[in-house]
């Protein structure tokens, strides 16, 4: 079976994406985390990595994109499958309003993963990375013990919450209808672990480099109970 991952930035896609990318070598290229990333082209008919131009326009960027799905549905034409991580479809959707549409159609035939993480939870995670500049966005086994400084503080406000609940809720609304449209199973990010995945995937021995960032995001909050409790409340109100 062949597995595409489709959920949200912090919710461990990339430590899901290690096993999709591995499994079943009988049938896989090789995988690539987000192909529709910037950086990553087609060139020559190729699939390439290159530097991201920031002054390139958003007509270009719209035919990059089209360009990729036409070719990986001419690759999974030719039985050459490339198992590929979305993170977000509100933020794709609004780069190239038929991305959820041809997703879709590119879907069909493979089993699609997607992974539950508490709201809270993949805010605080995500609200570190914005404070740090997403230094380090993923923790190496060599790197698992890694904490903040002590004085490193996590400042929130009103609109950033209210921005990041309103866009998870627009990603939201787009991964219900590709469920209602693939095979689907949805993963509950405590059940990132080997143990749970490898039965999930039916492999042993699988050394995966990508781990939790295991670290204790409220104690570097300020005011985090108030805003704990206003998150709460915005996102019941939505």
């Amino acid at each position: 079976m062949i597995y595409q991952i489709v959920s949200l930035h912090r919710t461990g896609t990339h430590l899901l994406g290690e096993y999709t990318s591995t499994y079943d070598k009988a049938f896989l290229e090789y995988g690539v985390p987000e192909i529709f990333n910037h950086g990553w082209n087609i060139t020559d008919n190729e699939l390439c990595y290159t530097e991201f131009d920031p002054m390139q326009d958003a007509l270009s960027n719209i035919n990059l994109i089209e360009l990729k799905f036409d070719w990986l549905e001419k690759q999974k034409k030719n039985n050459i499958h490339y198992p590929n991580i979305i993170n977000n479809l509100y933020y794709r959707e609004m780069s190239y309003s038929n991305f959820t549409k041809r997703l879709i159609k590119y879907y069909k035939g493979y089993h699609v993963l997607t992974i539950n993480r508490d709201s809270w939870d993949r805010f605080k995670s995500f609200q570190y990375q914005v404070c740090t500049q997403f230094q380090q966005a993923h923790i190496f086994k060599q790197d698992k013990k890694y904490q903040p400084s002590a004085d490193f503080k996590i400042n929130v406000n009103e609109e950033v919450i209210k921005t990041f609940i309103s866009h998870e809720i627009a990603h939201y609304k787009l991964l219900n209808h590709v469920l209602e449209n693939v095979n689907y199973t949805i993963i509950e990010y405590k059940d990132l672990n080997e143990t749970y995945l490898n039965n999930f995937f039916k492999v042993e021995n699988i050394s995966i480099k990508c781990f939790p960032m295991n670290i204790e995001y409220e104690q570097y909050i300020v005011d985090v109970n108030y805003w704990k409790k206003y998150y709460k409340q915005a996102l019941r109100l939505n």
